[in-house]
């Protein structure tokens, strides 16, 4: 009989933690240290006795992918050996108590901790597949997430910079934002500035080749605001600032749009599949969210890789579960009896799952009826919204593990057979909006 083993991992950035027990529980070293180098990871190998091996490792964001993708590697290649690879989620772990409490808060109780984790839960964690090119989009995905909040900030210093450099500009440009008003704000980025120049050239600008450009008119009355301002930043510095925020805007932009182009790449090579050849690429579960409406391909993106791939939950409440989509109910006796919305799970990919969700239900007929049902029972829109998001989930894992493409009839055809009165009344009532009946067989909008 083949023996077996558990390795529990505590990722550093210099080294990391190792301990190893076997099936029985008894730990043949513990806390053992290991250079994150490749030295380090052939040590690591060579101290392994044989026999198959559970390795289970914390997920410490990008400190650990150096060393999941060595072990990928090795797993690949290891003939003599099964190895299972495990990426634990250090918000479950935290939360095993073991068999005796922990005394000490080091690397080495930690990765003891990991490893008798992942000894216990071995069978109902799921393993580790490591996709070097989705991995990749992953960190794509993950950066686009921290452009975007930094392109906020920017928008609003730049903002607040032009109401005390050129206040009177929002009279001309409402929006100083837009492209041609950036153009502007670089040849005049104070009032003291733009009080020095002339109409005339001021009239040419252009915010690109071929573009619209500022006018005569709208050049005097900028001039005009100029030389009556109340602006008070007016000194050289003051202006180079507002021009430094412009240069990080417009590069932010480019970064952002250079990340859309690569995840439209990486979705466009998914062929046709199905899951008999293996499963559901993440590239094809992208594309599978993108027919559904209120889903484009930067939020299909971001939710499949953000959970890295969809098929690997069991099912559509498992994955509303990741999500903090479920709903949560708290009974005790006759006093308590509240139901409430999960706090555990993913929150950012919850808050990008209730913009899909919120589109949704304006433009798909099958989540705005059970947004309008949710409201009749006597829940408030953003309420409704929230419980459509638990529907949304679900539907998203279907349509990923069917791998088949959202078809709006199918769900319309279960609505009328479980809610047929309900659905009379709220074909009755939206019978007039254009924007919901796209994609609707006429059958379906017909009123009984």
């Amino acid at each position: 009989m083949t023996a077996s083993f558990v390795l529990g991992i505590d990722p550093g950035k210099t080294f990391f933690a190792a301990t190893l027990m076997n099936s029985t529980r008894e730990k043949l070293w513990k806390g053992r240290e290991f250079a994150m180098s490749r030295d380090g990871f052939e040590q690591l190998k060579s101290s392994l006795p044989a026999g198959d091996v559970t390795i289970g490792v914390e997920a410490s964001g990008r400190i650990d992918d150096n060393l999941m993708a060595w072990l990928s590697k090795w797993k690949a290649s290891c003939r003599d050996r099964n190895i299972t690879l495990i990426r634990v989620n250090p918000g479950q772990s935290a939360r095993f108590g073991g068999p005796k409490p922990r005394r000490d808060q080091t690397d080495g109780s930690d990765s003891d901790h990991i490893a008798e984790f992942t000894r216990v839960y071995q069978r109902e964690l799921d393993a580790f597949n490591c996709d070097a090119q989705a991995e990749a989009m992953v960190r794509v995905v993950n950066e686009r997430r921290h452009l975007v909040e930094q392109l906020a900030g920017i928008k609003c210093r730049l903002q607040e910079q032009v109401m005390v450099c050129f206040p009177e500009f929002t009279r001309i440009f409402p929006d100083p934002l837009t492209k041609l008003a950036r153009a502007v704000l670089r040849e005049t980025p104070t009032a003291r500035v733009a009080a020095r120049r002339k109409p005339l050239s001021l009239a040419r600008l252009k915010s690109e080749r071929g573009g619209r450009s500022l006018g005569i008119e709208k050049a005097r009355q900028l001039v005009q605001f100029a030389t009556h301002s109340i602006a008070s930043a007016c000194e050289d510095h003051d202006a180079g600032a507002l021009v430094f925020l412009i240069d990080q805007l417009e590069l932010l932009e480019k970064r952002i749009d250079a990340i859309v182009q690569n995840l439209t790449r990486y979705a466009q090579q998914a062929k046709s599949e199905t899951p008999a050849e293996g499963g559901v690429s993440p590239a094809r579960q992208i594309q599978l969210l993108d027919t559904i409406p209120g889903i484009a391909l930067v939020a299909a993106s971001t939710l499949v890789l953000g959970t890295r791939g969809l098929t690997r939950f069991s099912a559509g409440k498992a994955l509303s579960a990741q999500w903090a989509s479920c709903p949560h109910r708290k009974k005790t006796g006759t006093s308590l009896d509240q139901t409430s919305m999960t706090t555990r799970g993913d929150h950012k990919n919850r808050a990008m799952l209730y913009l899909v969700t919120q589109s949704a239900c304006t433009s798909d007929p099958a989540f705005a009826f059970h947004k309008w049902r949710m409201i009749q029972h006597g829940l408030c829109p953003q309420q409704a919204v929230c419980a459509v998001m638990n529907k949304m989930s679900r539907v998203i894992w279907a349509v990923a593990a069917r791998n088949e493409v959202y078809d709006v009839n199918r769900m319309l055809n279960q609505i009328r057979i479980h809610h047929a009165r309900l659905w009379k009344t709220f074909v009755l009532l939206h019978k007039d909006d254009p924007k919901i009946w796209k994609k609707v067989n006429v059958e379906y909008r017909k009123i009984a």
